[in-house]
């Protein structure tokens, strides 16, 4: 990766990595509020209350706005395309990051 300010190219730490370290990305696994990205932290209430909904249900995200979306339906493949459809209504780039409680992110 490569970091720059205006246009000077920011200098690595001792360490030689850049000074910026990003949080990696859960892309597997239970959900659970505290590792949810692309949200503030004043929005993981709402990923409380979606874990305590019952399912079929699906959670899309924007990794470019704090769009927080939720789909339900009669079936899996119905919840992730509302929760799809909802958040891209606001944003164009939305990703589904959740399919009732497991973590789906790039698969």
């Amino acid at each position: 990766m490569l970091y720059a300010r205006d246009a000077q190219t920011t200098a690595l730490l001792a360490s030689d990595l850049p000074p910026f370290h990003p949080q990696i990305l859960v892309r597997e696994g239970r959900l659970r509020a505290d590792i949810v990205p692309f949200i503030r932290d004043d929005q993981r209430s709402q990923i409380l209350d979606y874990t305590a909904m019952k399912g079929p249900k699906a959670l899309a995200l924007s990794p470019s706005h704090d769009e927080i979306s939720i789909g339900t339906g009669p079936t899996q493949a119905a919840a992730s395309q509302e929760a799809l459809a909802r958040c891209q209504f606001v944003m164009e780039n939305c990703i589904l990051y959740a399919e009732d409680d497991h973590i789906v992110l790039g698969w």
